[in-house]
Formats: C-alpha cells, sequence, structure tokens
C-alpha cells in the first residue's frame, strides 16, 4: 500500500483507523511474503555459486537496523527468525546446506584445529564461519549460533578399539598432529565427563603413537619418576607422552585407563617385566652403559626404589631378585 507519492510504502506510525490498518498491512507484507520470497531468492543464489564465493553470498543477507519501528527492521527481524529454519548455511560433510539448528560454529578452543575438522568431513561445521551482520541478526532475534560441543566431537572421533599408530597413520585429519591432539583432549578436559571419554583416540604415549582412551591392551601410566622410562625403557608404549602430561596436566582416571605410575604400580610392573626376561631360573646382566638388564639399568632400579618409601614396600619387593652376583642377578 503506497503513500499518496506513489513512490513509498505507507507507513505513518502516527495512524489511526483505517490509515492504521494500511500500515499493519504492508508490515504484514514485509514480515511475511516479502521476507519468505528473500529467501527463496537466497536459495535460489545459493545453486548457483561456487564453494569459494560463499562469503559474496553472504553478503546478500540483510544487515540488521536499531529501529525496529522501521521497514528495514520489520523486514530484517523477521528474515532472520525464518531464515534459521532454512537451508541457507554452507556446511562441511556430506550435506553442503543446512539450517542453522543442524550446523555447527567452531570454538575459539578449536580453531587451530578447525581446517582439519572441516577436512574430515564428519561434522556440519559453517564453512567460511558466518558473518558478523549474520551473527548478529539470529542475536538480536534470540537465535543463538550452535556452537560444537565436546559431544559432537566425540561422535565423530569414537573408535571401537585402540588405534595404536603413528600420528601420520591416524585415521583422521584432526589427530595428525601433536597440537590438534593436544587442542582437541585439551577441549574434552575442560567440560566433558571423563567416565564418557572410553574410545577416543587423543592420548600420545611415549613412542609418538596415538592410543584410545580405555581400549589399550595394558595400563597407559603417567611416569612418577623419571628413572620409570629408563627401567622399562623396551616398554615406552605403556606410558603417557610426558609433554603431554605436563601441558594439559593429566590425572590418572580408571575408566580411561590412564594409571599414575605409583610405588606399588613400578614395583608390580618390575616383578612381572624380570620374569618375563628370566630363563631357565636365571637372568643375565649384560655390561652395557645403555638399555635394559645392564649395569646402568639396574642402577636405575635402586635409584628408583631409593626414591620411595621402600619400607612400605618390603613385602613386594622380597620376590624381586635385584641382587647382582657376577652376571646374573
Amino acid at each position: 500500500d503506497l503513500d499518496d507519492s506513489r513512490q513509498s510504502m505507507f507507513l505513518d506510525p502516527s495512524s489511526h483507523g483505517s490509515a492504521g490498518n494500511r500500515v499493519e498491512w504492508n508490515k504484514a507484507l514485509l514480515e511475511n511474503s516479502v521476507a519468505q520470497a528473500y529467501i527463496r531468492l537466497l536459495e535460489e543464489l545459493r545453486t548457483d555459486i561456487e564453494t569459494d564465493c560463499v562469503d559474496m553470498y553472504y553478503c546478500a543477507f540483510p544487515k540488521v537496523v536499531d529501529n525496529d519501528r522501521s521497514w528495514e527492521g520489520w523486514l530484517a527481524n523477521s528474515f532472520y527468525r525464518q531464515a534459521s529454519l532454512a537451508p541457507l548455511f554452507r556446511v562441511s560433510g556430506a550435506t553442503i546446506w543446512s539450517n542453522l539448528s543442524s550446523s555447527r560454529s567452531l570454538p575459539e578452543e578449536l580453531l587451530l584445529v578447525g581446517e582439519a575438522l572441516i577436512a574430515d568431513e564428519f561434522l556440519p561445521i559453517l564453512d567460511p564461519p558466518l558473518p558478523e551482520h549474520i551473527i548478529t541478526g539470529f542475536k538480536n532475534n534470540q537465535i543463538n549460533v550452535p556452537m560444537l560441543t565436546p559431544q559432537d566431537l566425540a561422535f565423530g572421533l569414537e573408535q571401537e578399539q585402540d588405534v595404536d599408530c603413528t600420528m601420520d597413520d591416524a585415521p583422521l585429519n584432526c589427530l595428525r598432529k601433536r597440537e590438534y591432539v593436544e587442542q582437541i583432549l585439551s577441549f574434552f578436559l575442560n567440560d566433558f565427563p571423563a567416565d564418557e571419554m572410553e574410545g577416543l583416540p587423543l592420548v600420545i604415549d611415549c613412542r609418538g603413537h596415538l592410543r584410545t582412551l580405555g581400549l589399550t591392551e595394558t595400563p597407559l601410566y603417567i611416569a612418577g619418576q623419571s628413572w620409570d622410562l629408563e627401567v622399562f625403557s623396551d616398554h615406552l608404549e605403556w606410558f603417557v607422552d610426558t609433554k603431554l602430561v605436563r601441558n594439559l596436566n593429566l590425572i590418572e582416571n580408571e575408566v580411561t585407563g590412564l594409571h599414575y605410575m605409583d610405588n606399588k604400580s613400578f614395583t608390580s610392573e618390575l616383578d612381572k617385566y624380570i620374569s618375563s626376561k628370566t630363563v631357565n631360573g636365571e637372568l643375565k646382566l649384560r655390561r652395557r652403559n645403555t638399555g635394559t638388564l645392564t649395569d646402568t639399568w639396574l642402577q636405575a632400579v635402586f635409584s628408583r626404589l631409593l626414591a620411595s618409601n621402600i619400607r612400605n614396600l618390603q613385602f613386594e619387593i622380597r620376590g624381586i631378585p635385584l641382587v647382582p652376583d657376577q652376571n646374573h642377578i
């Protein structure tokens, strides 16, 4: 409904009666028919654009205005309320275009690994990110842009067995760099129940292999002393990477299979280790400065035991052969 000039809509806010009805009519057209036509135009436009032109496509979305009594405000607010339900947003994965509630925006904590997560295509991540004027349009209408959660990420990362592979051979792009794994694990530790982390391949052992929480054949130990790694130097797969432990302040957790190598754990593993190396009841020492079952190795064993409260370990170490006799112990 046009005003007397026949060039603009009749939008006189002071109008009453039949004139006021004309204003309400124009407002209803803007909020319904025009907003719907705007969305249909964008749906047609998206089919003609290339992947690298999505930023230009987003420029066609309306910018919000502060005045909610203006026709621009009526149109923009109605547009964003309806646009949230339409598949207008470019995401990674099999479904290229998604509605807002099914898409996920990357939280700041995962920006470093964002490109790798997008390349893996197991999550509907907004690619490219929404520009600020679109986010503002949704916020002005109390519509949240969904953020990627640990639960979303866990669904795509979960494994059924211990991957036990080098970083280069990891099953996903987002797991092929140490800094990626560290950032993702930190993301989970900040806001995810530890008892739900089983099956996530997010631990690096001292060989540099990626391991799956809760699914390793043997416990993954957090070294209690530096001598632990020296004594069991031929079983570095038993230990969580020390840098990872330090950077993320990892602690033991029974469900995820992370265990602190305390004194009792050390003596228990030492007993089993020596038994596995015994031949015909004898354990031979080698005259070397490096490696296990050497003079240097035995010194490391005693250094570890002396650093412990050895009085509380008398029962545990009683049956372990630790006294050298020429070439045997």
